[in-house]
């Protein structure tokens, strides 16, 4: 996903978010690759485990994408041990501070549906007539909301060509659908 317009809704999606759900929303829908080659990109010394500073790499990767130079603390890091381990129900207790390809798996699996559905809410936040379509003035919105400033008509065409070349009805109907945008997220 590199496309600026994703990084605004990414951005909208990040807000008063804690630092591990940061993470996760990075790891699931900007690491490119399925859960299996997004673990090995993240497991640096292919131990078949995520340690305390490769997830400290995440979080700091994370932070320079947004401008923000901070230290990564160790209990920002110990956070997002705490989130997975909420969230897996086979969780291993000797070894705490690492996370297994299994572990991982549960965990990206649950965290790629509550993303599709909070993108699923975005863009129904944005669809103002409630058509199930988001049309070129909603689409004006979208950016106005990200970037915080009336977006240039360049901006607009831009987005909106991006969006209609995903057309997955084939009908160019001048309209984004809700398939559509979670194709083009």
């Amino acid at each position: 996903h590199t496309s600026a317009y994703r990084a605004g809704l990414w951005s909208m999606l990040m807000e008063d978010r804690t630092v591990a759900e940061q993470a996760e929303l990075h790891l699931v829908s900007h690491v490119p690759g399925n859960v299996d080659q997004t673990f090995q990109e993240v497991d640096k010394d292919s131990n078949g485990y995520l340690d305390v500073d490769e997830i400290k790499e995440v979080i700091t990767q994370l932070r320079q994408q947004a401008g923000d130079s901070k230290d990564v603390s160790l209990a920002e890091i110990q956070d997002v041990f705490t989130e997975v381990k909420s969230k897996v129900k086979n969780w291993d207790d000797h070894i705490p501070d690492k996370i297994s390809l299994d572990e991982f798996r549960q965990w990206y699996s649950e965290s790629a549906e509550r993303i599709r559905e909070q993108v699923i809410e975005k863009f129904n936040e944005i669809d103002a007539d409630s058509s199930g379509y988001l049309d070129k003035d909603e689409i004006t919105e979208l950016l106005k909301s990200g970037k915080g400033k009336v977006p240039s008509d360049s901006d607009v065409d831009d987005l909106w060509k991006e969006m209609a070349a995903i057309d997955d009805s084939g009908n160019h109907d001048g309209k984004i659908s809700l398939n559509e945008f979670l194709d083009w997220y």
